[in-house]
């Protein structure tokens, strides 16, 4: 099973995708176990005759990119971590059993 977060291109940044079936997710991880999630969109509309188009995918990159800088966050808002398995955790791993 492929995890439900993507990173995006370009890696350095750090914005994410949260897939589900149906709908993507754009956002970025604050802190581990903590998604902002910027916007969403159904899958479909990310397609154009049934392929994935690139550009659309970009512009939800951009979009969150934006955000955070009309917004002005500081490098501590945003976790430069790249291991998804850093940045999801179940309570088990954080020592919460």
């Amino acid at each position: 099973m492929r995890p439900p977060f993507e990173r995006m291109d370009p890696e350095h940044a750090f914005v994410w995708e949260m897939k589900t079936g149906d709908t993507r997710t754009f956002g970025w991880f604050a802190v581990p176990n903590v998604f902002v999630a910027v916007g969403g969109i159904e899958t479909n509309a990310l397609k154009v005759n049934g392929k994935p188009d690139n550009g659309k995918y970009a512009a939800w990159r951009d979009k969150v990119l934006a955000f955070r800088q009309t917004h002005a966050l500081s490098d501590n808002e945003i976790s430069v971590e790249g291991d998804l398995a850093k940045l999801v955790t179940t309570e088990r791993e954080q020592g919460n059993d």
